[in-house]
């Protein structure tokens, strides 16, 4: 049996790849792993932290996480893991590991050199969106009113 043919029967049997006698590393318990990790050593968000950094690590989203939980992580890709969870282990913020962050719906680039949008800003735009649609009611009532008002006297 050549090395090759270990390796593909190692992934298909759920076996870390450099070791056939290690059973591979999944979603879940890297997901279980990390965020346990995070709490012990007082990272803000600890599952949060860890569904977006691995998220990023496999190029999925972190919906797909749960959808693909039993998942084997390759060696590559737990590499990349592992220096996402260092850079989140010195504080920095997951939104500048990853490079995006959301607000409002969007998905924004972001680094070191720009602020990150917190959540409360969005109840800051909310509030401005309510009251610009409250001021364009009121305008719109006082444009008819003074409408019916010039019609009303046009037809004395």
């Amino acid at each position: 049996m050549s090395f090759q043919t270990l390796r593909l029967a190692a992934h298909r049997s759920g076996r870390n790849q450099s070791n056939p006698v290690m059973p591979a590393e999944t979603v879940l318990s890297l997901l279980k792993k990390s965020t346990a990790f995070f709490e012990e050593k007082g990272i803000d968000e600890p599952k949060r932290s860890a569904e977006h950094l691995l998220a990023h690590a496999l190029g999925q989203k972190r919906l797909q996480l749960y959808l693909r939980f039993d998942q084997p992580v390759a060696e590559d890709e737990l590499a990349a893991f592992r220096e996402l969870v260092r850079r989140r282990m010195q504080h920095e913020p997951v939104q500048y590991i990853v490079g995006t962050t959301e607000f409002y719906g969007l998905e924004f680039s972001v680094s070191p050199h720009v602020l990150i949008p917190r959540p409360e800003t969005e109840h800051l735009v909310e509030a401005v969106i309510d009251w610009l649609k409250a001021s364009e009611a009121t305008e719109a009532r006082d444009a008819t009113e003074a409408r019916d008002a010039t019609e009303a006297r046009d037809a004395t």
